[in-house]
């Protein structure tokens, strides 16, 4: 049947992330997460899993660079550019899907 091998599939680790991306990459799995939630799909849908090591790997700034990513798409662009751009940034929360506040936690409050 189609599609029937798709089990056993199992996800690679990487090379080893500096503990900067490695927090990057956290927030970016935890809002896809919601993103994915939020519409009902599977989350390789909304970004895969090496997408977003590559994206926590080059932190992008611009649009330009998050679109030189392999894996980001005019389409993923459009849709995620800000969001995603947000969570690259150093303590920067992005906005998240109605439901899903709970899902990030980044640093501590610059605030004390």
């Amino acid at each position: 049947a189609r599609g029937a091998q798709t089990g056993g599939r199992e996800r690679t680790a990487g090379p080893a992330l500096d503990p900067a991306a490695t927090a990057v990459l956290e927030r970016l799995r935890a809002w896809r997460t919601g993103m994915a939630r939020a519409r009902s799909w599977p989350a390789y849908m909304v970004f895969t899993d090496r997408t977003l090591q590559a994206i926590a790997t080059s932190r992008p700034r611009s649009r330009a660079q998050l679109l030189a990513v392999p894996g980001v798409g005019p389409g993923k662009l459009a849709l995620y550019a800000d969001e995603v751009l947000a969570l690259t940034a150093d303590g920067v929360i992005a906005p998240t899907p109605a439901g899903a506040e709970d899902l990030l936690v980044i640093g501590e409050s610059a605030s004390g």
